[in-house]
């Protein structure tokens, strides 16, 4: 029984990557490892995340996209801003990978699809990166990270009092008794600091782009925000 259970799955996984092949990769994305069910788009300071989410109690698929901005110094990969969790045509929130082969690659397919629905509707609203920096410094007021986020950007557009004033008022969110709350109010005064001299502030921001591009095993890039 085990044996069947580990062919299913590997039915589905070989569907998910071929479906991953044909939505994603003339999107620029293309798989994280050898990984059937993670994909990446690289857009230098940010990045497209997409999971073909496993369940623990079927064999299928969900589907994960969001956004990681890499000035967040981290060593995973994460789905930020709005709800990551995206529909799948024809299946809902969760599609079955199990049958015959032709219903498992037809499933797959619908993930696939359902996944380059919501990257070009990504790409859609961020043409530019001017634009993406615009917008993410206007949502200042929708969560934590959202926040760090829309200081950071209206720094780098040397929006510089919106810059200070979003940094400064960070810390009353924070329990400062948490420790990487404390941490975070901490960095918010240091970056609040720089914003001022926007030379060293893009410094500092290329600085931990490159630092996290590193810990994710990312390609070292040409320094982002060049012709701002």
């Amino acid at each position: 029984m085990s044996a069947e259970r580990d062919q299913i799955k590997r039915q589905a996984g070989s569907a998910l990557r071929k479906a991953g092949r044909a939505h994603l990769t003339d999107l620029d994305l293309r798989p994280v490892s050898s990984s059937p069910r993670q994909w990446v788009g690289d857009r230098g300071w940010w990045l497209i995340n997409v999971e073909f989410q496993a369940s623990s109690w079927s064999v299928g698929s969900y589907l994960n996209v969001g956004v990681q901005y890499l000035w967040s110094v981290k060593d995973h990969r994460t789905f930020g801003h709005g709800n990551p969790r995206f529909p799948i045509p024809g299946s809902g929130q969760f599609a079955e990978l199990e049958g015959d082969e032709d219903q498992v690659r037809a499933k797959a397919d619908s993930v696939g699809s359902g996944a380059r629905d919501a990257v070009l509707g990504l790409i859609a609203r961020w043409p530019d990166d001017n634009v993406h920096l615009r917008l993410l410094s206007s949502d200042a007021t929708s969560g934590l990270w959202q926040s760090v986020d829309a200081a950071v950007a209206a720094a780098l557009l040397q929006q510089n009092d919106q810059a200070r004033e979003l940094f400064r008022d960070l810390p009353a969110r924070l329990d400062l008794s948490i420790a990487w709350q404390a941490e975070l109010a901490t960095d918010c005064a240091h970056l609040g600091g720089l914003a001022a001299d926007p030379a060293a502030f893009k410094l500092e921001i290329q600085n931990r782009i490159e630092e996290t591009r590193r810990r994710l095993k990312l390609p070292s890039r040409d320094a982002p925000f060049v012709d701002l």
